[in-house]
């Protein structure tokens, strides 16, 4: 028992966003790159930055799950959608739920993103938080984050995202508060083949930390990925794979102190209709 009490100690210095603030990553594609997300688009993007939403012309599914540095009694999972209207934007809605029974985190956001021609994507995101404690009872608060994405060319890919950018009271007694998290990251897309992705990220009063990634696809069917990030010092990699409409995603991620953390995500995108002649 006291390993658990011990675990969770150390997860809420990194994962928690009651604690921390951060929009922690989703999706083990994200993850094996060393946690860059802020160009991403896709489903999890209603997660991780709503802008990227408005590149996403399908209907998509994402399952994510991890496992925080093994601890058998803690897991993590995220449900994310995103629904995409023609002319209108893209809306996503994401679940997110860490922890176990005498210790639980859920987060339940709603984003939307719209791209205003090829090159340039907002979007914005409401989070409805909770942390949960067994004889401490509950805390509830509500957050938001606003994103934007730019493509200056077709090799290059910009992504600005900032979340909870008006510091809100988490404990009214305490007057404790919310934190800010500011992400600046950039992808190189040389070829289908090959991206390179970098990324700072910075909470208030916190030391910059410093993200990349490689991505690289030897086969049409396969990814190949590994990353490492700063403050604390991480490794990642990972592979993935496509079928059909599905993509499947693995990866691990490994902290120099507390160990591994397995992460699986599986995305099903509904097949757009040809329009007929």
């Amino acid at each position: 028992m006291n390993k658990i009490y011990l675990s969770i100690l150390l997860l809420s210095s990194f994962l928690s966003v009651f604690a921390g603030g951060e929009n922690t990553v989703v999706g083990a594609g994200a993850a094996a790159m060393g946690g860059t997300y802020s160009t991403s688009q896709n489903v999890f993007s209603a997660h991780n930055n709503p802008a990227g939403l408005g590149f996403v012309d399908r209907i998509g599914f994402g399952l994510y799950a991890d496992r925080p540095f093994l601890v058998k009694e803690i897991n993590n999972f995220n449900l994310s959608v995103a629904l995409p209207f023609q002319k209108i934007g893209t809306f996503g809605v994401d679940v997110n739920f860490l922890g176990y029974s005498a210790y639980n985190e859920m987060r339940a956001g709603f984003a939307y993103g719209r791209s205003f021609g090829e090159k340039v994507s907002l979007g914005v995101k409401f989070d409805y938080l909770r942390l949960a404690i067994r004889n401490n009872g509950a805390k509830n608060t509500f957050a938001f984050g606003v994103g934007l994405q730019y493509q200056p060319f077709k090799v290059l890919r910009i992504g600005v995202n900032v979340y909870n950018p008006v510091p809100l009271n988490l404990d009214a007694q305490y007057k404790e508060k919310l934190a800010t998290n500011f992400n600046l990251g950039l992808s190189y897309i040389p070829s289908e083949k090959f991206m390179i992705t970098v990324e700072g990220e910075k909470e208030l009063n916190e030391k910059i930390r410093f993200k990349a990634g490689l991505e690289y696809r030897p086969l049409k069917p396969l990814f190949l990925r590994v990353g490492g990030a700063t403050n604390p010092t991480l490794i990642s990699f990972g592979l993935g794979t496509e079928f059909k409409n599905f993509k499947l995603d693995a990866s691990a991620t490994y902290h120099l102190q507390l160990g591994f953390t397995p992460q699986i995500s599986l995305v099903y995108n509904i097949q757009k209709k040809k329009k007929s002649e």
